[in-house]
């Protein structure tokens, strides 16, 4: 099982959101949804982006800094999991 990347525009610092980053992780997202590697597939990325603006969290789930997500999103994130992909 494997999760795809959290939109991180807007965010700040050492690890900045850029378009070059935005554009491997769309890449990397991709793949990880469509490349038939993964047994499973968490789609963080759309639990938690802003279906305006799909580079960014949407603003009641995250934690102000653009990067990581606050209670909600974390509760977004777990509701993401179906476990239905942990029975075999």
């Amino acid at each position: 099982m494997t999760a795809t990347l959290l939109p991180r525009e807007g965010a700040q610092g050492a690890r900045a959101h850029t378009r070059a980053g935005e554009a491997l992780r769309q890449q990397l997202n991709a793949w990880v949804r469509d490349g038939g590697g993964f047994d499973a597939v968490v789609d963080f990325d759309l639990a938690l982006r802003d279906p305006t603006r799909p580079d960014r969290q949407r603003a009641e789930l995250n934690s102000g800094d653009f990067s990581h997500p606050n209670a909600a999103g974390y509760g977004a994130m777990a509701r993401a999991v179906g476990v239905q992909q942990f029975r075999r």
